[in-house]
């Protein structure tokens, strides 16, 4: 009978509740009303962070060069598959206006996101000065600007596009293939035109090459348009390919 009357105060009489039970379910209502956007506004700040921070880490000559494809892409595949979760896992601002471009998000998430990534880079860049004492000799060498222009929108554009169709897509939702795949692509990108561009393809990576002396700021515009370009031509293919799912985001 004790048990029984336990139970009943707890779940039939809640006007019984003891001081601390209320402020455990008062604080259960604030978080679950709180957490789930700032859930994902963090991961979308880690993410970037982790990949700016790798990236910087490569162009202060802290690490082998040589060894760059391998370790940016890795990253950005191992915190998509740990995020994706959480935020969809986009770490940069081309796929961020691409998805929104297909009704993925609304524009509150879009301007989130956007902040939370730039917020990223610019806390790796505060880390890698504090981690090591590196400089950066010289801006990266990059080819003629019409070239870093094409470079940067069609890589991007490849980018983008395996992002929607391996992550955004009703037909690939549930695949282990993912991050792989987003990986894969800037990897791809890396060994293809890195020599050219920097193989950048991230307004926020851009953003914090300039903050690193890596990139110079007049150039920001050139890669941050160039990027933007190519993931706008993604979503706009994107939505040729698959004209029912914008159909059926307008309808929701």
């Amino acid at each position: 009978m004790h048990g029984g009357n336990s139970i009943t105060r707890q779940y039939f009489l809640p006007f019984q509740l003891t001081a601390s039970d209320k402020f455990r379910t008062l604080w259960t209502a604030q978080t679950t009303a709180i957490f789930p956007p700032m859930r994902s506004l963090l991961a979308e700040l880690l993410g970037t962070y982790f990949l700016v921070f790798v990236v910087g880490l490569f162009v202060g000559a802290v690490a082998d060069f040589s060894l760059a494809p391998f370790a940016i892409a890795g990253v950005l595949a191992v915190c998509v598959y740990a995020f994706a979760h959480a935020s969809g896992a986009h770490f940069n601002p081309a796929v961020t206006v691409a998805v929104w471009m297909r009704k993925k998000i609304g524009m509150t998430k879009l301007a989130g996101y956007l902040v939370a990534q730039l917020l990223g880079a610019f806390f790796a860049v505060f880390t890698l000065s504090l981690l090591v004492a590196w400089t950066v000799p010289a801006p990266l060498e990059l080819a003629e600007v019409g070239q870093v222009i094409l470079a940067e929108v069609i890589f991007t554009f490849l980018l983008v596009t395996v992002v929607l169709n391996v992550a955004a897509t009703k037909a690939t939702e549930g695949n282990g293939y993912f991050g792989a795949a987003i990986g894969g692509a800037v990897f791809v990108g890396a060994i293809c035109v890195g020599s050219i561009s920097g193989a950048v393809f991230n307004p926020a990576v851009a953003t914090g090459l300039v903050a690193m002396g890596a990139l110079s700021s007049s150039k920001l515009i050139v890669f941050v348009g160039s990027q933007l370009l190519g993931g706008i031509a993604a979503a706009w293919v994107h939505g040729i390919m698959n004209p029912a799912e914008l159909e059926s985001a307008a309808k929701a």
